[in-house]
């Protein structure tokens, strides 16, 4: 990997991405395989080559362990209000390194056995129609008349499928999936509009 220092983008990557993120992956990739950002975390080299991210996270030099990486950003009275916060994501699978992840990603991986996501078919199946369904336009047939209906498909169908899938393998119910999915949304929202 190399490394080269670019300038950044006219739009902060954190908004441009949550916008629409194949034009601002389009300007890194263009500006090269490794690119500093200021606006990320604080800042942070990106990776732009998958080849590259692979050897990445089987390099053992580099951390998973930067649960602090967003509070780093404020001062010190922040920084002690957002300890439980920092604190919480420290204990996410993604906020660690081995052998704890190891160790925990060993337990997690029966959920997600061949079997077991094959006796989830249906209700995965079901999750798929109740997401697409409200999508689609009430009237299929192309001589209708009718246009089809645009829709955000990342946002409507692929953000929410995912999260509704856990939700169901771990007993939570539809309506608490929604609202927790809306008080992310919002939280994002509010933290790319300061």
């Amino acid at each position: 990997m190399r490394a080269h220092a670019t300038a950044e983008p006219s739009e902060t990557f954190a908004r441009g991405v949550a916008r629409d993120p194949y034009p601002m992956y389009e300007v890194l990739r263009d500006a090269g395989p490794v690119v500093w950002s200021d606006d990320v975390l604080g800042g942070a080299w990106l990776l732009t080559r998958y080849a590259d991210i692979v050897t990445a996270l089987q390099d053992p030099r580099l951390s998973a362990a930067r649960a602090d990486a967003f509070a780093q950003q404020f001062d010190g009275a922040r920084q002690r209000q957002l300890t439980p916060f920092t604190e919480a994501f420290g204990r996410w699978l993604l906020f660690m390194d081995a052998p704890h992840h190891s160790r925990l990603r060993k337990a997690l991986n029966y959920g997600f056995k061949p079997a077991v996501l094959e006796a989830l078919r249906p209700r995965i199946e079901r999750l798929v129609d109740e997401l697409l369904l409200p999508l689609l336009s009430p009237d299929m047939n192309p001589d209708s008349g009718n246009p089809p209906r645009e829709f955000d498909f990342i946002r409507e169908f692929a953000h929410p499928l995912p999260a509704r899938v856990i939700a169901e393998m771990l007993g939570v119910t539809t309506g608490a999936t929604k609202a927790q999915l809306h008080r992310a949304r919002m939280l994002l929202r509010e933290r790319l509009n300061r």
